[in-house]
């Protein structure tokens, strides 16, 4: 239904302005462990995915070493893990290349990562809850998008900063 509604809003150029539509491509999946102001801790799942709309990822000549990572992160939405229960799960798009070097830097992995996490904490906050995101997690293996296929996102792209 989604899709759906979201394909009539692009073909009757209905979109709100300064968004866009983004059709990513499955990544990989993070679980790590959120707290929350009760000090409950439970399961996160973070779909990584990349998108050609996203900006590449670039060095600011501005700051010796910094690194601009633009990314979309899609609202949050529950999602059933191996156990059946319901674990929130944020979609997070960057551009191909950042994925690509994440995949062949440990160093950029973390601050993809980081990014991810600092977004989902964003995304708490705006609705009003605060959160904590614990800094071990999961690369999970095997999986590309939980669950399913990946969702059509509609975005305002945001950057995040990274050494």
């Amino acid at each position: 239904e989604q899709e759906a509604y979201i394909s009539h809003l692009e073909a009757k150029k209905e979109l709100p302005i300064g968004k866009s539509v983004v059709r990513p491509n499955a990544g990989f999946v993070i679980k790590c462990h959120k707290t929350d102001n009760d000090d409950k801790r439970s399961k996160l799942f973070m779909n990584m995915m990349y998108e050609d709309k996203i900006s590449k990822p670039s060095r600011e000549a501005s700051k010796k070493g910094n690194v601009s990572v633009p990314y979309a992160i899609g609202p949050v939405r529950m999602e059933k893990d191996k156990g059946n229960n319901l674990v929130p799960t944020f979609d997070i798009c960057f551009h191909p290349l950042s994925l690509h070097y994440a995949h062949g830097s440990k160093a950029f992995l973390e601050l993809v990562v980081d990014i991810a996490k600092s977004a989902v904490i964003q995304a708490y906050a705006s609705s009003g809850e605060s959160i904590t995101i614990d800094s071990k997690y999961t690369i999970l293996k095997n999986v590309r998008y939980k669950s399913g296929n990946p969702q059509v996102l509609i975005i305002d792209e945001v950057k995040a900063e990274g050494k």
